[in-house]
């Protein structure tokens, strides 16, 4: 779902920040990737942001 998306949004952003985004949703997002999108909730994507945070 989260792929379709960025192949939607992709056009109307800049290349460098679409290829960022992508690699968030491929790479950074694996742990919450084999949840079904009703599962996820507030904590999964708080734990997702703050472990982005620390990557960077």
């Amino acid at each position: 779902m989260a792929l379709k998306w960025w192949e939607q949004q992709k056009s109307s952003w800049p290349e460098d920040h679409a290829s960022r985004i992508k690699r968030w949703l491929l790479v950074d997002s694996k742990c919450i990737s084999n949840l079904h999108i009703e599962e996820i909730d507030a904590g999964h994507i708080t734990e997702l942001m703050l472990a982005i945070e620390a990557a960077v």
